[in-house]
């Protein structure tokens, strides 16, 4: 524990933003609209308009 202490004071910057780990768990934090349903409000008025657009995702 004191070795860690010690290590821990030296550091002064830890790049996370390259971790992909870092990056998947700051996207799911974010509330994003449509970040995992592709459009909802625009498949359901296309719809209801008798398109035959597919949304693919």
């Amino acid at each position: 524990r004191r070795e860690a202490n010690e290590r821990a004071r030296w550091v002064e910057f830890v790049e996370i933003a390259t971790d992909p780990a870092f990056e998947k768990e700051f996207m799911q934090a974010m509330h994003i609209p449509h970040m995992k349903d592709k459009f909802p409000n625009v498949k359901e008025l296309l719809a209801k308009k008798g398109s035959s657009v597919e949304i693919k995702g």
